[in-house]
């Protein structure tokens, strides 16, 4: 047998447990999935919220911009508390001396 052979046999083979293991989209040879309208409604619902919270924080973002600016100032430019003391370590009290 070839490798040519080999190789056609297992594709006839694949494509024809194909539709046994992964029904198709469109319905054929098994029915659709039934959905429940509720689903939807929870889906619009969450949506909504969604939309409805990136709006009003984008509101509030632009009216208050020069306070959230400040504060994003501050917070950058005060870098004291992470800044570390300096010290001498031997060798380099060795170089100076």
């Amino acid at each position: 047998m070839s490798h040519h052979s080999v190789a056609r046999k297992c594709l006839r083979q694949y494509r024809a447990n194909w539709n046994r293991s992964c029904p198709p989209f469109v319905g054929e040879g098994y029915q659709l999935y039934k959905t429940r309208r509720i689903t939807c409604v929870f889906s619009f619902i969450g949506h909504v919220a969604v939309i409805a919270i990136l709006l009003t924080s984008g509101q509030y973002g632009v009216s208050h911009r020069r306070e959230i600016r400040r504060q994003v100032i501050d917070v950058i430019t005060d870098v004291s508390p992470y800044v570390l003391p300096f010290e001498l370590t031997e060798n380099v009290a060795r170089e100076h001396t």
